[in-house]
């Protein structure tokens, strides 16, 4: 049986991205950027037409200094490996903590369990904790199952307490893993950072995945399947537009022929395999678009039916425009609701199906 591993470095995961932005990517005379690496990834904050100051570039310094201290998965203070090793009972949270376990909860209950930050057990057994692994082989049902049936998985039970500033764990084997939802929480506040200090344009790119467009022309959604971008979307007018892409396609196993996607199913207990290849969401916020690009990658999916996620997302975030790429035996689209002049299709194999 052969085993083969896909791994993208840390540099090539930035340069490449899910996200690219279309346009120059060098600074104007009077623009600047500055980088940054927290949540083990690059992080670009670029300004058009304005020099980032040091005072900024230091706001934004220290602001992701502390969201990767409290939300880091590898840090034996943070709150996320504190909440991890804890039993029953509370544990101490701050009030970043706060904010992003309550949006958690809440698309909890809008995807339908699709997007949890509970799946860290699954996401262990699959490997994905220590990816890449050599010699990568499945877990047997038996296992799946026995996370499954644990209520290990069951994220609404936590009890945020937000005057006490605590989050109540319910169950010992519960573990979370909000790296990905982390990254929008810090797009969003970069963000803010730069509206208050007066700037007017560029754009935030946290490792990709979680975008902001202060104010651009357009942006490119990365090809899944191959090198360059697979569609081109209008922006020009549009400012604070949060932007965040999930797909099968940055980390995965490959084992006798089948792709093993890092996006885990909590209800099946394994990688999500519903023929959307990348979704990409723009809209609400970063926080929001974070959580809602994996829950359409992971929510099931039939080509020419209504699709339950999609609505609900369309009815509590009006603004929403999504972006998917479904690839399934013969069946290449682009399924979106946006406006067909706004959207260019670069691969021509693909049809674009408008919702």
């Amino acid at each position: 049986m052969k085993t083969r591993v896909k791994f993208l470095c840390k540099i090539l995961s930035f340069l490449l991205v899910f996200i690219l932005i279309s346009g120059s990517f060098g600074c104007s005379s009077k623009g600047s950027a500055v980088d940054f690496y927290y949540f083990k990834t690059q992080i670009h904050v670029q300004s058009e037409s304005k020099k980032i100051s040091d005072k900024t570039a230091n706001k934004i310094d220290n602001i992701l200094r502390l969201l990767d201290q409290t939300f880091s998965a590898s840090q034996p203070n943070s709150f996320t490996c504190s909440f991890n090793s804890s039993k029953v009972g509370n544990v101490d949270a701050n009030e970043h903590v706060i904010k992003v376990l309550t949006a958690c909860k809440d698309l909890y209950t809008i995807t339908e369990k699709t997007f949890n930050p509970a799946v860290k057990p699954l996401i262990d057994l699959w490997q994905f904790d220590k990816y890449p692994v050599a010699n990568f082989t499945p877990p047997s049902d038996l296992l799946i199952e026995q996370v499954l049936s644990s209520n290990a998985l069951d994220f609404d039970k936590i009890v945020i307490d937000e005057e006490n500033q605590t989050v109540y764990k319910p169950i010992d084997d519960m573990q979370i893993d909000l790296g990905g939802i982390a990254k929008g929480y810090a797009t969003d506040l970069i963000y803010q950072i730069l509206i208050d200090d007066g700037y007017e344009d560029g754009y935030v790119n946290v490792g990709g995945s979680s975008l902001c467009l202060v104010s651009e022309p357009a942006l490119s959604v990365a090809h899944p399947r191959k090198d360059g971008s697979i569609i081109k979307v209008k922006t020009i007018g549009q400012t604070g537009l949060f932007v965040s892409t999930s797909g099968d396609y940055q980390r995965y196993y490959e084992f006798n022929g089948v792709r093993y996607s890092h996006l885990i199913d909590g209800l099946t207990g394994a990688p999500a395999d519903t023929g959307i290849i990348s979704a990409t969401i723009t809209g609400a916020s970063g926080i929001i678009a974070d959580a809602l690009s994996t829950a359409l990658c992971v929510s099931p999916y039939e080509v020419g039916s209504q699709n339950t996620l999609i609505d609900k997302i369309l009815f509590n975030y009006p603004n929403a425009k999504i972006y998917l790429v479904y690839q399934k035996d013969d069946v290449k689209q682009i399924i979106t609701n946006a406006s067909e002049i706004d959207v260019s299709v670069i691969d021509t194999e693909y049809q674009l199906v408008l919702i």
